[in-house]
């Protein structure tokens, strides 16, 4: 997303709740951490602990920081997702560090939650 006029730190705090929200299932007690850490914590027990208010927290938290938290938000358009998400495939070095499998049309619906 580097390459659509605004800065790599805007784009990864944007994407940041939807790329969570994707991780959700593999990551669970680690994102717990993190929240308690950051004081961002909606619940007091990890077995209660959703994606939703994961994903709505670190929206917050982002938002918070006077960042745009939607791809709309900074210019990106919903026909332009497929080639996103295209392009994102071909990354292969952060795809690696992921900690789940990610497909095209995975990361097409996280740039769609996203939009």
């Amino acid at each position: 997303m580097g390459d659509l006029g605004f800065h790599m730190g805007v784009a990864n705090a944007l994407m940041l709740p939807y790329v969570v929200y994707f991780n959700f299932q593999v990551m669970k007690d680690r994102y717990f951490r993190v929240l308690r850490e950051l004081g961002l914590l909606p619940v007091d027990d990890v077995a209660v602990l959703t994606p939703e208010q994961t994903k709505d927290v670190l929206c917050g938290f982002v938002s918070g920081l006077g960042l745009p938290n939607r791809l709309r938000d900074v210019g990106i358009t919903w026909e332009t997702l497929p080639g996103l998400a295209a392009s994102a495939m071909r990354v292969s070095r952060l795809l690696g560090n992921n900690p789940r499998l990610i497909t095209e049309s995975d990361a097409l619906a996280i740039y769609q939650l996203a939009f």
